[in-house]
């Protein structure tokens, strides 16, 4: 198995990308002290810390340039809500679910390196990667009792909203924001796992 080229060395485009996310998040924070709006400050002191750790154990983390960047460019784009995205978003939709899709898939990259740099079992990471795809089973389930409310409503079986589930004629927003929330946290997985598995392919084609 082959690991992606550079994986877990650090180059000279990481330092740079360290670099302009500090710069970026510092000026999140002026920007946020000077016009008073605060919500994004411990965000991105947050981010700061994130960035900093990434680098420091970048080879014990087994990223590469690429996704060193992905995460960064995740966390940037959450951090851009200071700007006002989430309430006047310059796309077509909702800032939302620009940082879900984006997000996810970066950390899917960032999973998929350290997945595939194991070289033997590893019973406590197993069982991590166990829960973690059992819990994954039952948001796809959530999903087909989302189109079952949906296109159903109260009824019993499976897509229908019986006895024991809520009743469907009160329904926060909070659960339609939840779900469309997971969807496209699974739309970023796909994605990031489909560009992890063709950028292996073509590092194993070039080695």
């Amino acid at each position: 198995m082959v690991v992606h080229e550079h994986s877990g060395q650090r180059m000279w485009k990481d330092t740079t990308i360290l670099v302009v996310a500090l710069a970026f998040f510092l000026f999140v924070i002026g920007y946020c002290v000077a016009t008073d709006y605060d919500y994004y400050i411990i965000d991105s002191i947050t981010f700061i810390l994130l960035t900093l750790f990434l680098y420091i154990f970048y080879r014990r983390l087994h990223l590469d340039s690429f996704t060193y960047l992905m995460l960064v460019i995740a966390m940037a784009l959450h951090d851009l809500g200071a700007f006002r995205f989430y309430a006047n978003p310059p796309v077509p939709f909702d800032w939302d679910i620009v940082t879900h899709v984006f997000g996810i898939y970066a950390v899917t990259l960032f999973l998929y390196n350290i997945m595939l740099s194991l070289t033997k079992k590893h019973h406590v990471l197993l069982f991590f990667i166990v829960i973690l795809a059992g819990l994954g089973v039952g948001v796809l389930i959530e999903f087909v009792e989302f189109v079952g409310f949906v296109k159903v409503g109260f009824g019993e079986g499976f897509l229908g909203r019986g006895f024991g589930d809520y009743d469907p004629k009160i329904v926060s927003s909070d659960y339609i924001d939840t779900i469309e929330d997971l969807f496209w946290n699974f739309v970023g997985t796909t994605i990031g796992f489909m560009i992890a598995f063709f950028k292996e392919k073509i590092s194993y084609k070039k080695s």
